[in-house]
Parts: C-alpha cells; sequence; structure tokens
C-alpha cells in the first residue's frame, strides 16, 4: 500500500463460512470479519476459483450446472443449507472466459462481480487459465482489483 508497509489479507471460505483478516506488518490485525455477507462472498470466490481445479466443478454432490444458452450456463456450488450460484461464458473452444455474479460488497450491499479466464494450458491432464482477472463493476465504472499471471503450476499426484 505504501513504501515500507506490509499488509496480509486473507480472504478464506470453509466449511461453508467465510472470513477476512487483514494484518499489518504480518503481525497486528486491523480487520477479522465474519457473517453471512462474507459467508456468500467468499463462497463466490471459490466457485469462480474452481477452474484452477476443474474436476471440483463436475461434482455434483457440491456444484450443478443449469444451462442458458450455448455461451452461458449458470454453476450453483452447495454446502450444507447454503448455496452461491454464477454465470460462466464460455468460448467457442467451449472453455470458460468469464464468470459473473452478484456478490455482497462491504455496507454497499450486492453488487455486479466476476473475472476473465485466459491462457489456458495443460497441466497434469487438465486444461486450467494461467491467466486470470476480478473486477467489480461500481456505478463508477469497472474496478479490477486482482490479476493474477501464473508462472508454473502443478497438482499432487497419489501414487498407485
Amino acid at each position: 500500500m505504501f513504501p515500507g508497509l506490509w499488509v496480509d489479507a486473507r480472504d478464506m471460505a470453509a466449511n461453508g463460512e467465510g472470513s477476512m483478516r487483514v494484518l499489518l506488518d504480518s503481525t497486528v490485525p486491523i480487520a477479522d470479519a465474519r457473517g453471512p455477507e462474507l459467508d456468500q462472498g467468499s463462497a463466490l470466490r471459490l466457485l469462480a476459483e474452481m477452474v484452477w481445479y476443474p474436476t471440483a466443478l463436475f461434482d455434483a454432490r457440491y456444484v450443478t450446472w443449469s444451462a442458458i444458452d450455448a455461451a452461458h450456463a449458470v454453476a450453483t456450488l452447495r454446502f450444507g443449507e447454503r448455496q452461491v450460484s454464477g454465470t460462466f461464458e464460455f468460448g467457442a473452444d467451449g472453455l470458460p472466459i468469464g464468470m459473473s455474479a452478484e456478490r455482497f460488497m462491504d455496507k454497499r450491499g450486492l453488487r455486479p462481480w466476476g473475472g476473465t479466464y485466459r491462457d489456458w494450458r495443460h497441466v497434469s491432464g487438465m486444461l486450467v487459465p494461467f491467466e486470470a482477472m476480478v473486477t467489480w463493476q461500481l456505478e463508477s465504472g469497472p474496478f479490477t482489483y486482482a490479476h493474477w499471471l501464473v508462472e508454473a503450476m502443478d497438482y499432487d499426484v497419489r501414487e498407485p
């Protein structure tokens, strides 16, 4: 944020609950939030990030799909009694190029939110994106707050 100032932020989803913890210089807590809005936001982020472990997107115990048209489908992530849904957009090659949803943003309520995926590569027999961007759609215009460029990726493989 400022030269010489280090801030750690952790947005987490575990057992259907979300949390956000922010530390100054990795030691001083400056935020530690939980609640239904964070649960929803963390679950949507998890759904959007499942492109990096795509087999999870096809586990019908947790994710179900509903087609909208040839290029769009709604994915619903269920865990316990909670669920969130996001709309995935697919390119001509059948790979996701984006995901969007209404996500809680601070005290502003639900806001349009989503991400884009690019540079799909084979890793351990799966296609995964090596570039992703995440954007809020605000009244003032789009605000992209994260842009990942993956340099290398590998998965743990169980030995037979």
